[in-house]
């Protein structure tokens, strides 16, 4: 008999999907969680091979941890709500910060069967991924349905955002590689004609890092 996974096969997917697109851009995840409980983490540890990419996650179900754990200014906790896009920023840089990976995404919302507003309904849900290059995906929700399926909606489309998160930070990073390419190649020249007897290793180490200070000053320049 084969192996029964507590999530449908829709999820399963979709968390396949980020493993694979994390895996082959070389990046590592985290999660930070409040209506999900961990659902999120527990779908991507669904996946074989998932730890060469996810590194664990934070469940910041109380307002407490949230402040303590992820370091959500009490301010915006107090003035826009715990769940808001405000507090869903806030987790998803504190996770980052706090467990030192290339990208974080949290998630936040109201799943019922109390607690909803007419402002912040049940259902309604914040979303905020980020990482190391500044990149950032935002997204609100609201989801039909009870707390379940609220819940499992929530894991669902976090997973989607992810991984359209991941493809677009891969194709920005392709392209900055492919835009710099013929300068990188320049300085490589250059620097093995004045340096003939420099061992290849120490070459390649010089070449990234005046490329890179090349394509850092040229990005600064162009903000």
């Amino acid at each position: 008999m084969g192996a029964v996974s507590v999530f449908a096969d829709e999820i399963l997917a979709a968390a396949r999907v980020v493993i694979e697109r994390a895996e082959a851009a070389g990046l590592t995840i985290v999660t930070a969680e409040s209506c999900t409980g961990g659902l999120l983490a527990g779908v991507l540890t669904e996946v074989p091979g998932a730890s060469r990419v996810f590194e664990g996650g934070i469940v910041s179900y109380s307002n407490r941890i949230k402040a303590d754990q992820l370091g959500v200014p009490v301010g915006v906790l107090a003035e826009a709500g715990a769940v808001s896009a405000e507090t869903a920023q806030a987790m998803a840089a504190g996770a980052l910060t706090a467990l030192s990976v290339d990208i974080a995404i949290a998630v936040t919302g109201i799943a019922g069967p109390g607690g909803g507003s007419a402002e912040k309904p049940v259902g309604l849900v914040h979303f905020a991924i980020i990482d190391h290059g500044d990149y950032l995906t935002e997204a609100r929700r609201v989801f039909d349905g009870d707390r379940s399926a609220i819940r499992l909606a929530t894991v669902q489309c976090a997973l989607e955002l992810l991984a359209d998160h991941i493809a677009k930070r891969a194709k920005v990073t392709l392209e900055i590689d492919q835009r710099w390419e013929p300068a990188v190649t320049a300085i490589d020249r250059h620097m093995q004609r004045a340096h003939p007897d420099v061992p290849d290793e120490v070459m390649e180490t010089v070449v990234d890092l005046v490329g890179g200070a090349e394509m850092i000053g040229a990005d600064n320049m162009a903000l």
